[in-house]
């Protein structure tokens, strides 16, 4: 048993499966409001404490977003903690556009989750896989999500570029962004263009019960030079967990977010760096061996790479790129 943001979280293995159980907020034994599901590899207690959560509902998006998790069981949420709707509001009907609204990006939000996920070591159906990608970047994306101006969060909009609370940052991805960021930032590189600047734990999703339940994260956008004609990188970081494929997906996501907000573009003039912004792209950062290693990462780095491909041919013209990022060399280098 480990204690994650006040909650006990029990993590039981057994021979094929393993399930991580997070407690009510009371910690009774068997009392759970998460249950969420994992297929070999399994993930340590040691793994979940070094993630440093904000809130409890992050654990379960986390299993379910780097591990496949199957979330099994989700809490009974009253609002402000009312044991009961009060008699003189109504709920909104299910079929109401309030009820509706977020059903629908939630739903366009998983249909991405579900693109990603396959079990064993080889993806099944990589064609059909990537035309079912193709086809939801043109889907629209459901209401409400939008954030606007008011809802950036200050700690982006400040000078310092790593705004985790974890410095020194945890082992793995978070190491990955403060190398970026900081330790390699004014030496760094990105296919050949210097950085100018960079944040990271960027928020894309208004969540419509003003929590974080629905959000969508992107770890990393950086802004390359020259500053005349900028480019944006939308990124999402790995160090072990997932594939190449999994991984591009949930960039995909990050990127279609990203695109459509004409805020997210505007970020880095209201840090007060003065930059043409001519192009943003998505890419998977990762070491060298996220792509090479055996099994499900280096089987499903073709399809990942025709992915890839696809996205850049027309009618998308998407650039996503699979990043091998080099903290001896400061760089980084297509996969």
């Amino acid at each position: 048993m480990i204690r994650i943001c006040g909650r006990n979280v029990k993590v039981k293995t057994g021979a094929k499966s393993q399930t991580v159980n997070i407690c009510s907020s009371a910690n009774i034994p068997g009392r759970y409001d998460w249950i969420v599901r994992l297929r070999p590899p399994f993930i340590s207690a040691e793994t979940l404490l070094r993630q440093n959560f904000s809130l409890i509902e992050d654990l379960p998006r986390y299993l379910e977003r780097h591990h496949s998790g199957e979330i099994e069981r989700t809490p009974v949420i009253l609002s402000s903690g009312a044991s009961q709707i009060p008699s003189n509001i109504a709920p909104p009907a299910p079929d109401s556009p309030l009820a509706a609204a977020p059903a629908k990006f939630r739903a366009w939000r998983d249909s991405w989750d579900k693109l990603g996920k396959f079990q064993g070591p080889e993806l099944p159906d990589c064609r059909r896989r990537i035309s079912d990608v193709l086809e939801l970047w043109q889907a629209p994306i459901p209401e409400p999500w939008m954030r606007s101006e008011a809802d950036i969060p200050p700690r982006l909009l400040s000078r310092p570029r790593y705004t985790r609370d974890d410095v020194p940052p945890h082992p793995g991805e978070h190491t990955t962004e403060y190398e970026i960021l900081v330790t390699h930032f004014d030496r760094a590189m990105c296919l050949g263009r210097p950085l100018l600047d960079g944040i990271n734990a960027y928020p894309l999703v208004k969540d419509s019960g003003s929590g974080r339940k629905d959000n969508v994260e992107a770890d990393l956008v950086l802004l390359a030079g020259p500053a005349d004609s900028a480019p944006i990188l939308v990124g999402e970081v790995k160090e072990t967990d997932g594939n190449p494929w999994t991984a591009l997906v949930q960039n995909l996501r990050q990127l279609r977010l990203f695109t459509a907000n004409p805020e997210c573009a505007s970020l880095f003039n209201k840090r007060g760096v003065t930059a043409n912004v001519v192009q943003i792209c998505g890419g998977v950062i990762a070491p060298k061996t996220f792509y090479s290693s055996p099994g499900h990462k280096a089987n499903t780095l073709p399809c990942a790479r025709k992915l890839s491909e696809s996205m850049l041919r027309a009618p998308h013209k998407v650039c996503a790129e699979l990043l091998a990022w080099d903290p001896g060399l400061g760089q980084f280098f297509r996969a």
